[in-house]
């Protein structure tokens, strides 16, 4: 399959790839549209290639057509015969070794176009994140191989360099970084005595000791969460308190 698409042999695992429409299009009224799958025949070792039309059904999960009737000798080879009297049993019966059938389609690489921004110095936390976003045909690569039965044509065909791709994808990854690296911290913290010096707005840089840093910025405004509650465990088996901490939200600009 690699080597059909123009890519190194052996590069795609072997699994069934669903067939898609091709990326060669057509004009209409309503303006340009893919031609679809196109299913073709020869019935002289593949010297010459007819439309295959009527009586089949493109397999929705595999490379392959599945023929409907049940009677072959009721399906007329359009273009073989000029009388219009040869029919696919015919063929079959004569000689199936030269009867060919060829599908032209697209087909999905297994490898995805990725974008990986590097985390800017500014991001809101220490804490490494990660967000996959699948954009769907954002950031594909499309091409018509020099294999296809269009190539050469003068039919338009949806294309995307891989020059324009990566720029497509890393303009989106770039705005989805910016949504996201401004990061909100909402916890609840144990101190295992009576802190009274932790009061309801302070901010709380870190938590010394492990190292942690609670840095949560607004684009290069550098800010940490307040204490919005605080607790005081007052039993026989507790002394502590505990504080709830929540990034301070009303200064992210929206």
């Amino acid at each position: 399959m690699a080597s059909l698409t123009g890519h190194t042999v052996g590069l795609w695992p072997v699994m069934p790839y669903r067939p898609r429409t091709c990326l060669t299009q057509i004009d209409t009224s309503e303006g340009r549209r893919s031609i679809g799958i196109h299913v073709e025949i020869s019935v002289d070792s593949g010297a010459n290639w007819h439309p295959f039309v009527g009586g089949y059904k493109v397999l929705p999960g595999r490379l392959g057509i599945w023929i409907c009737r049940t009677n072959l000798a009721s399906m007329p080879l359009s273009g073989v015969n000029p009388k219009g009297n040869d029919n696919l049993f015919q063929r079959l019966v004569d000689n199936p070794a030269h009867v060919l059938m060829r599908m032209t389609c697209t087909v999905a690489s297994p490898a995805r176009n990725i974008s990986r921004p590097a985390r800017r110095a500014t991001a809101g936390t220490a804490f490494g994140t990660a967000a996959w976003f699948d954009r769907g045909a954002a950031g594909q690569v499309r091409g018509r191989v020099a294999g296809s039965t269009f190539h050469g044509g003068d039919r338009p065909v949806d294309s995307c360099r891989d020059a324009d791709a990566d720029a497509e994808l890393a303009d989106f990854a770039a705005a989805a970084q910016d949504c996201n690296e401004d990061r909100f911290i909402e916890a609840t913290l144990p101190i295992e005595w009576i802190a009274t010096e932790v009061t309801l707005g302070s901010r709380i840089q870190r938590i010394s000791g492990i190292e942690v840093n609670l840095q949560t910025n607004a684009g290069a405004a550098v800010r940490s969460p307040r204490v919005v509650a605080r607790t005081f465990h007052l039993t026989p088996d507790t002394y502590d308190t505990q504080i709830v901490l929540d990034t301070d939200r009303k200064q992210v600009p929206i």
